[in-house]
């Protein structure tokens, strides 16, 4: 749902926390669940930790937007699937969060949102697909050596 995107970021944000700069962990330096590779590519250049910490909320927002919203295609998805699928996004990467998406949905799980998942998002029941998509993110997360 178009108008929907403010409060998905807003709910995935409250998981995504502040600074992140742990060894063991494969994003690196991390701003609100913004990497500092991510943060590279939205400026175009190489950036500093410094910079990254110090990320606007313009940037924010429009990396998030950009890179993680439309990639799952969030104003096209009903209420809930949205959120599922763009919080799986920023957390495991838009293919994966699509990926996942689509496999609940028993769409061909290629990790990009067409014709074909949208059309199953709209029919299906949203707390089932919600619980299916959880319940394979869950899987995954659980295998991860970090």
């Amino acid at each position: 749902m178009k108008a929907n995107f403010e409060r998905c970021l807003s709910e995935t944000l409250k998981h995504e926390g502040g600074w992140a700069d742990h060894p063991s962990d494969p994003g690196g330096a991390t701003m609100k669940g913004v990497t500092i590779a991510t943060f590279a590519k939205f400026k175009g250049r190489s950036v500093s930790k410094a910079e990254l910490r110090a990320i606007s909320n313009d940037d924010l927002y429009a990396i998030y937007r950009r890179d993680f919203w439309n990639a799952i295609r969030g104003d096209d998805l009903p209420i809930g699937l949205d959120l599922v699928a763009f919080d799986a996004a920023v957390n495991s990467g838009p293919r994966r969060g699509a990926r996942w998406l689509q496999a609940a949905l028993g769409a061909n799980a290629d990790g990009v949102i067409g014709p074909q998942t949208l059309a199953l998002s709209r029919a299906a029941d949203p707390r089932a697909a919600i619980d299916r998509a959880c319940d394979m993110r869950m899987q995954f997360l659980r295998r991860l050596n970090t």
